[in-house]
């Protein structure tokens, strides 16, 4: 399980990493994009989610018992 995020800024071409125990990585195997899952006080949230990381979230919701919810909480 990667819980390591790297990125470079884009202007100064800064390395930016961020390491948390807390947060898994998946690659989405359509469009090999990566999303990060950050767990936080009971709740599992992805920023930016493509259609296939929010199909990726609600089988994870299913096998939790758990639910999807968009930010306005509106159910996927």
């Amino acid at each position: 399980m990667d819980t390591t995020a790297i990125a470079i800024n884009p202007q100064t071409h800064e390395i930016i990493q961020i390491s948390n125990p807390l947060m898994a990585s998946w690659v989405d195997p359509k469009t090999n994009e990566k999303h990060y899952f950050y767990y936080w006080r009971g709740k599992i949230s992805v920023k930016n989610p493509s259609e296939s990381a929010i199909e990726k979230m609600k089988e994870l919701a299913s096998r939790l018992g758990a639910h999807v919810l968009g930010d306005e909480g509106e159910p996927y």
